[in-house]
């Protein structure tokens, strides 16, 4: 458990960890921290019935960010109400209800989203509809773009953001055109904490943050020499079947050493748990369960990729040698 967070982490018993781990860790900024703490000291919530400065400003900066169209915000308080929204707003608009979800995807956990979930843990036994893809690849974790989708060459109708938007506060976004937010407009829409002061003053300081720390540039060089050192580690370890990624965003696919096989899950779990004994704490996901998901937070530096890779490295020997040992 997590109980303090610098721009590494620390359990109960003060054992240092350093988070490569996705969307779990939000390092904690003073810019952030001061523009929340003087919005409490002057307003602490209004609904968006009644309008107030910090909500302007805010989407003012975030609509700045996107292409084309994209000039209309709602304001949510979790990737989940997004996504929720998102389809809503999708029905309404293209009066179609069926929807694609990709395999391996969660996307929250309200009656609807769970119908789009293709993760049978996360699913119940209850009749629901079913999908659409969400990922985390904004705010220029991916070093080339501020967000994914532009590395694509395209621009969606409707785009659902969360987790760092607020760097770990309660906040989400829908951002979508005039057009599609008009198809919606014969419905009233009333969110109760969607764009308060708190929420509105954080993602406003948040935005400026990642402009100021050139963090978007810091995740494209940062994460150009860390995909270099695990493609390195690749050439030493069978073990390592593939190293992809884009930026701070990164991922290695574990298989069965000489095959393009999974590797079973008993080796996966003692590699993630020597990693974490190790001092590292690091994501899972893929298809097969067998992929480590490599997502820190924006600001590490050098130092703490060479650490993380000291700590593959030691994790995997010792897995080799085992390996060995037993044959």
């Amino acid at each position: 458990m997590a109980v303090k967070v610098s721009r590494h982490c620390y359990n109960i018993l003060s054992r240092r960890y350093a988070s490569v781990l996705p969307k779990c860790d939000f390092i904690p900024n003073k810019k952030v921290t001061a523009a929340l703490h003087k919005q409490i000291d002057t307003l602490w919530h209004t609904t968006n019935i009644y309008r107030h400065p910090q909500i302007y400003e805010y989407v003012e900066k975030l609509t700045a960010k996107f292409p084309g169209d994209l000039k209309v915000v709602y304001l949510v308080n979790s990737g989940t109400e997004a996504n929720d929204l998102a389809i809503l707003l999708a029905k309404s608009y293209t009066g179609n209800h069926d929807v694609i979800s990709l395999q391996s995807s969660y996307h929250g956990y309200s009656s609807v989203m769970i119908g789009l979930t293709a993760q049978q843990s996360y699913r119940t036994p209850l009749p629901v509809p079913a999908g659409i893809h969400h990922v985390q690849t904004g705010f220029g974790r991916t070093g080339d773009a501020f967000w994914g989708f532009e590395s694509h060459g395209v621009v969606p109708d409707i785009v659902t953001l969360a987790k760092g938007i607020g760097n770990g506060f309660p906040l989400a976004a829908v951002v979508t055109t005039k057009e599609i937010a008009q198809a919606h407009a014969k419905a009233t829409y009333f969110n109760t904490f969607g764009g308060n002061p708190m929420a509105s003053a954080v993602g406003k300081a948040v935005l400026e943050v990642i402009d100021e720390e050139n963090l978007q540039q810091n995740c494209k060089e940062t994460g150009k020499y860390f995909i270099e050192q695990l493609m390195a580690l690749q050439k030493v370890y069978p073990v390592i079947g593939d190293v992809r990624g884009k930026g701070l965003m990164l991922a290695i696919e574990m298989v069965e050493p000489g095959t393009k096989d999974p590797l079973n899950k008993p080796d996966f779990a003692n590699i993630l748990e020597m990693i974490k004994d190790s001092g590292v704490l690091i994501g899972t996901g893929g298809r097969w369960g067998n992929v480590l998901r490599i997502k820190p937070p924006m600001c590490i530096n050098k130092d703490d990729v060479n650490f993380a890779m000291s700590v593959l490295d030691q994790s995997l020997n010792s897995y080799s040698k085992n390996l060995k040992n037993v044959n």
